[in-house]
C-alpha cells in the first residue's frame, strides 16, 4: 500500500499532543467525499480531504465544546450525534450547528467539597470542564467558577466567600468573594514537578494554614497570600514514571501537627511536627500509585492508604491500615472485588466505617475492614474519585467520573456486621437485593456469621414455590 497526504496543511497541530486520545476519522455514509477529522478542533471536508474547513474550536465554544473524540452519523437523514469533552450534541446540517443535549449527568469529576456552613453549596473540579458549583444543591444551576480542568477545591469552614480552586499542574488560585473572582498564588512552585491534580488540605482549626504538594510539601501560614517548602523530596524521584509528584496530603483532626503525604510512585511520608520534619512509612506498601491517605477520627495514630495499580495493569484494591502512624500495614482490603480504589474516607460519628470509591463504585466496611458491602443502590457503577462527608448533616457527597455528584444521607447505611449466634442460627442477613424491581437478572447480597448450606427460591404470592435458583454451601462473611 502507498501513502500520501491527502489535506492542504490545516490539520496540522490539531491534535496538540493527545492524538493517541483524539485521532478519529468519520466519513459520511451516503457521501463518501464528506469527511470529519475530530481532534481538539473539529474539520470538516467535502472534497475527499483535498481540503478542509474548520467547523468548531475555541471561536465557537459556546456551541459547541472541544476534544472530540466520537461521532455518528444517519446513513439515510445525515443526522448527526457528536461526542466531545463538553458532553453530548446533535447537529442535523452536517455541523454547520449544533444543539447540546443537556439532560445528561454525564460530568467526571476529579475532586469535589462541600461547604460547611452552607451544605447545600457543592463545588468540584472536573475534567476539562473548570471547575464549578451549586449554590442551591440543585440539578440545573451549576456555575463555572474557574476555568481549566479542575482539580482540588476546598471552601474555608470559618468563611465561605473563600474559595480555593485549581487547575492542571498545580495552578492554585483563590477567591475571598464566594467564587466569582479569583487571584493565582501558586507561583511559587512554577519550578517544581507537579501532579496532573495536585493536593490540597486546609487546617482543621485554624483555616490560615494550607499545605500544598508538589514532589515537596509547600506550607501557608496566611491563608495562601505566602509560601515555603517543608519538607525535601518525598518521592522516589523516578525519571522514568514522568511523575514523581506528591498525588494526596491528609492532616488529622485529633492531632493537627500530624501531617500525612503520598506520592505517585509508591511513597508515603508523615510528619508528627507540623510539617518540620518527616518520616518515611512506605515500608510495607506496594509501590504504586497512593492514591488517598487518610487519619482515623477516633484514634490518632490510625491512619489509612489506599493504592492504585491502575496504570499497572493490576486491579487488586489495595486498602491498608496502621494503627502505629505507619510503622507496621495491614491489609484490610478483604471481600473487596478487584478494583483499583481511589479514595477513603472514615465516618465521624461512627468508629469502624470507612468507605472507598472504586473503579466501578462505592463500598463501606463498619469494623475496619473486615466485611465490606456495596453501596450502590440507585447509583451507577462508576468511576468514584473523590468522597467529601458533611458531619452536621451526616450526608457524603461523591464525586464521580462520567455520572456527574450524588449524596447519600449516611444514617440510611445499615450494618455489615451482624454478631455470629444471633437471629437465625447461621446469622444469615440480606444486605440488599438490586436492582429492585427485578425484571430479569437481580444480585444479592448476604452476610452469613459461618459457613452453611444456602437454598434460594423464588415462590409466588401464595407462597407456593415455583422454582430453585441456588442450592449450595456458602463461606462465612458477605456473598452475592
Amino acid at each position: 500500500a502507498t501513502w500520501y497526504e491527502t489535506n492542504d496543511g490545516t490539520l496540522y497541530g490539531m491534535n496538540s499532543t493527545t492524538g493517541w486520545y483524539f485521532g478519529q476519522i468519520r466519513v459520511d455514509p451516503s457521501f463518501d467525499n464528506r469527511i470529519w477529522v475530530l481532534g481538539v478542533d473539529l474539520y470538516r471536508s467535502e472534497d475527499g480531504g483535498n481540503s478542509y474547513e474548520q467547523i468548531a474550536g475555541y471561536f465557537n465554544l459556546d456551541e459547541v465544546y472541544v476534544d472530540h473524540h466520537a461521532m455518528h452519523i444517519d446513513p439515510s437523514t445525515g443526522f448527526i450525534i457528536h461526542g466531545n469533552d463538553g458532553g453530548l450534541y446533535t447537529s442535523n446540517d452536517y455541523g454547520d450547528s449544533w444543539n447540546k443535549i443537556n439532560n445528561l449527568p454525564l460530568t467526571q469529576f476529579y475532586a469535589i467539597d462541600v461547604d460547611y456552613n452552607n451544605p447545600e453549596r457543592i463545588y468540584g473540579g472536573t475534567q476539562d470542564n473548570n471547575t464549578v458549583g451549586t449554590r442551591t444543591g440543585a440539578l440545573n444551576d451549576w456555575e463555572r467558577i474557574l476555568s481549566g480542568d479542575g482539580f482540588y477545591c476546598l471552601v474555608d469552614y470559618s468563611n465561605p466567600d473563600i474559595i480555593y480552586a485549581e487547575s492542571q499542574w498545580g495552578n492554585l488560585f483563590k477567591a475571598t468573594d464566594g467564587g466569582y473572582g479569583f487571584n493565582y498564588i501558586g507561583g511559587n512552585w512554577s519550578n517544581d514537578r507537579t501532579n496532573w491534580s495536585s493536593p490540597l488540605v486546609l487546617h482543621p482549626e485554624n483555616p490560615e494554614i494550607l499545605y500544598f504538594g508538589t514532589y515537596r510539601v509547600w506550607k501557608s501560614t496566611d491563608g495562601g497570600n505566602t509560601w515555603m517548602h517543608v519538607s525535601g523530596d518525598l518521592t522516589r524521584n523516578l525519571s522514568e514514571s514522568g511523575y514523581s509528584t506528591l498525588s494526596t496530603l491528609a492532616i488529622s483532626p485529633l492531632a493537627p501537627e500530624f501531617v500525612i503525604a503520598g506520592s505517585d510512585d509508591g511513597k508515603v511520608h508523615i510528619s508528627l511536627n507540623d510539617g518540620d520534619t518527616w518520616n518515611d512509612i512506605s515500608s510495607g506498601l506496594p509501590n504504586r500509585w497512593i492514591t488517598r491517605v487518610a487519619f482515623d477520627p477516633f484514634d490518632q495514630n490510625t491512619v489509612y492508604a489506599t493504592v492504585s495499580g491502575f496504570r499497572s495493569d493490576v486491579p487488586h484494591p489495595y486498602v491498608f491500615r496502621s494503627t502505629d502512624l505507619g510503622q507496621n500495614w495491614q491489609p484490610i482490603s478483604n471481600n473487596l472485588p478487584e478494583l483499583p480504589v481511589n479514595v477513603i474516607v472514615c465516618d465521624p460519628d461512627k468508629a469502624g466505617r470507612l468507605i472507598v470509591g472504586s473503579e466501578a463504585g462505592m463500598f463501606y466496611t463498619e469494623n475496619y475492614g473486615e466485611v465490606w458491602a456495596g453501596l450502590q443502590v440507585g447509583m451507577p457503577n462508576v468511576p468514584v474519585y473523590d468522597l467529601k462527608i458533611h458531619a452536621p448533616t451526616r450526608t457524603l457527597v461523591a464525586g464521580t467520573y462520567g455520572c456527574s455528584a450524588w449524596k447519600l444521607n449516611l444514617d440510611l447505611i445499615t450494618s455489615v456486621n451482624p454478631m455470629p449466634g444471633h437471629g437465625n442460627k447461621s446469622g444469615l442477613v440480606l444486605k440488599s437485593v438490586y436492582p429492585n424491581p427485578v425484571r430479569s437478572l437481580a444480585t444479592i447480597e448476604f452476610y452469613l456469621a459461618q459457613s452453611a448450606n444456602c437454598l434460594l427460591s423464588v415462590t409466588d404470592l401464595k407462597g407456593k414455590e415455583t422454582g430453585v435458583l441456588f442450592s449450595k454451601r456458602m463461606p462465612g462473611g458477605l456473598n452475592s
